[in-house]
C-alpha cells in the first residue's frame, strides 16, 4: 500500500458521508468515507490509483474521486 501522512485541508459532513482534502506532500487528496475519527494518513493500493498529466487537470476544472482506500 501507499501511504500518505496529511493534515486536512477542508472537512465536509453530508449526513452519512463525510468528504475531506487531506494536505499530503505535493497536492491534494480528496476523500469520501463514513469514518468520524480524526484523519492523519490514508493508504492507496497501487492498483487504485489514477494519474493524470497536469493539462488534462488544469482543463477540467475539478477533480472527482479517482481513489478508494483506507483511512487512518
Amino acid at each position: 500500500l501507499n501511504v500518505f501522512p496529511g493534515q486536512v485541508s477542508e472537512d465536509r459532513f453530508l449526513g452519512a458521508v463525510r468528504r475531506c482534502d487531506l494536505a499530503v506532500a505535493g497536492g491534494l487528496i480528496r476523500i469520501e468515507t463514513n469514518i468520524r475519527a480524526a484523519i492523519t494518513a490514508v493508504q492507496i493500493p497501487p492498483e487504485a490509483i489514477r494519474l493524470l498529466p497536469h493539462e488534462a487537470h488544469a482543463s477540467s476544472g475539478s477533480i472527482g474521486p479517482a481513489t478508494t482506500g483506507n483511512v487512518s
